[in-house]
C-alpha cells in the first residue's frame, strides 16, 4: 500500500494525515511528483516540505534524510509497521506525538547533536526497551510517557530539568545510567509524575558493567553496579539435561566464580558452567554396592548425600523388614559443603530374601536445581542390598 501526492497539492493541514491515515501501519511507500512546487519526497519514502525542510508525513520504510531539520507533529503518528529509525543530526526539532503509538519500534536513534523533542513525541512506544539521550536534548512533557517495556536509560549529565510526565506510566523501567555524579543527579529539576524515574537504579559515572552468557542458547545480558555495591546475581538459568554449577570468568568453567555478595569492583564477562546430568547418572549407577557397607553415598550436581546405617536389617515374622528399626543418621551438603534443602522423604524395604533385604532411599530437593540433582542420586540410592537377622522379631 502507497501514497501519491499530485503535483496539485500545495498545502496540507495540520494533523490531517493523523485522522485521514489513522493506523496506516501497513504504508509501505510516499512518493511526491516531481512536479509539485511545495513538496517532496527526496527518495526517502516521505513528505518533505521544501521551503522549512520539515517532514510532513512518514510511513514503515521511511530514511530521514540529512537534509531535514524538522520532522513535524504527528508526522509517524501510529505508525505501527515502523520498527526502527534513525534520526540524523541535522534535525533540530522533533513535533509533539512525532513518533506516538508506534508500537512496533524497537530501535530508535535520536540526533547526537542535541534536538528539541516536542510533548509526547514518543508516548505509546510499547517496544521501545532502550533509549540513549545525546547531551543537550531537551525535553517536552510527556516524552517518553507510557513506554510500558522501556527498562533501561542512558542519560547525560546535560541534563538538568526534566518536565512532568516524560517517564509517567513506564512501569518497566529499572534502571537509569547516568553520565554525572550523584551530586548532580540530586540537582537534577525532576517534576510531577515522573515516579518510574525515581524509583530506577540509579548508576553513576563510572558504573561497572557485568556481562553474562548463559551459553544455553539464549541471549547475552548485562547487569550494572555503582563501585563497592554487592553482587546480587540474576536468576538461576536453564539447560536441558544439565545441571548450572555457577557463573565463572572463563568460558571452560576455568577461572574466578562469582557469588551472590560480593563486593563488586571491575567489569567482568561471566560464563555459566554447566555439568550434564546424563553424565552424572552414568556416574551413579557405577559406584559399587557392598551388601554389607554401613555407609552409603550418592552425589550429583555438587551435592551429596552419605547415608549411615546397620548393616543387618531385622525383619518380622511375616516376612517384611522393618524400615522404622533402622539405624540411619545422613549427611547432606551441597558443592560448598554446607546444608541444602535436599532430605530423605521416604525409606523402603522388600521383603527378605535368601538372607536379604533391598532397600530404597527416596531423596526430595526444594529448588529446581536440587531436584534435578535428586532425580540422579535417587537413581544409585534404590534397591540397595542389606544383609537382615537370621532370627526372626516378633
Amino acid at each position: 500500500m502507497g501514497l501519491v501526492i499530485p503535483e496539485s497539492v500545495s498545502s496540507i493541514g495540520n494533523r490531517v494525515f493523523e485522522s485521514a491515515f489513522y493506523d496506516c501501519g501497513n504504508l509501505e511507500y510516499i512518493f511526491v511528483s516531481t512536479e509539485n512546487t511545495t513538496f517532496e519526497s527526496r527518495y526517502s519514502n516521505a513528505i518533505i516540505d521544501k521551503s522549512t525542510n520539515e517532514l510532513v508525513l512518514g510511513c514503515k520504510n521511511t530514511i530521514i534524510p540529512n537534509s531535514v531539520t524538522r520532522i513535524g507533529a504527528y508526522a509517524f503518528s501510529n505508525c505501527s509497521g515502523l520498527i526502527s529509525i534513525e534520526i540524523p543530526s541535522s534535525v533540530t526539532y522533533i513535533g509533539s506525538y512525532a513518533f506516538s503509538n508506534c508500537r512496533g519500534l524497537t530501535s530508535m536513534e535520536l540526533p547526537n547533536s542535541g534536538a528539541s523533542i516536542g510533548a509526547y513525541a514518543f508516548s505509546d512506544c510499547s517496544g521501545l526497551t532502550s533509549i540513549e539521550i545525546p547531551g543537550n536534548t531537551g525535553f517536552s512533557s510527556g516524552v517518553f510517557s507510557n513506554c510500558r517495556g522501556l527498562t533501561s536509560i542512558k542519560m547525560p549529565n546535560t541534563v538538568d530539568f526534566i518536565p512532568d510526565r516524560v517517564f509517567l506510566g513506564c512501569r518497566s523501567l529499572k534502571e537509569v545510567l547516568y553520565q554525572g555524579t550523584e551530586n548532580d543527579w540530586n540537582n537534577i529539576s525532576i517534576w510531577n509524575n515522573n515516579e518510574p524515574l525515581l524509583n530506577a537504579n540509579i548508576y553513576y559515572s563510572g558504573y561497572l558493567t557485568l556481562t553474562y552468557e548463559p551459553q544455553n542458547g539464549t541471549l547475552v545480558f548485562v547487569q550494572h553496579y555503582n563501585p563497592g555495591e554487592n553482587l546480587i546475581l540474576p536468576d538461576t538459568p536453564s539447560k536441558d539435561n544439565y545441571i548450572f554449577q555457577g557463573w565463572y570468568t572463563e568460558p571452560n568453567g576455568n577461572g574466578t566464580k562469582y557469588d551472590n555478595g560480593i563486593d563488586v569492583s571491575s567489569d567482568a564477562f561471566l560464563y555459566a558452567k554447566w555439568e550434564s546430568s546424563k553424565a552424572s547418572e552414568t556416574e551413579e549407577k557405577k559406584v559399587p554396592v557392598d551388601d554389607n557397607r554401613r555407609t552409603i553415598t550418592a552425589s550429583s550436581g555438587g551435592y551429596k548425600v552419605v547415608i549411615s546405617m546397620n548393616r543387618i536389617v531385622p525383619y518380622t515374622k511375616n516376612k517384611k523388614a522393618v524400615v522404622n528399626s533402622l539405624d540411619i543418621t545422613s549427611t547432606i551438603e551441597d558443592a560448598d559443603g554446607k546444608p541444602c534443602g535436599i532430605y530423605i522423604k521416604s525409606i523402603k524395604a522388600t521383603k527378605p530374601k535368601i538372607g536379604y533385604s533391598k532397600v530404597t532411599f527416596k531423596l526430595k530437593g526444594s529448588n529446581k536445581i536440587e531436584k534435578k540433582a535428586v532425580k540422579a542420586m535417587n537413581k544409585s540410592l534404590k534397591k540397595i542390598k542389606v544383609n537382615v537377622e537370621t532370627n526372626k522379631t516378633s
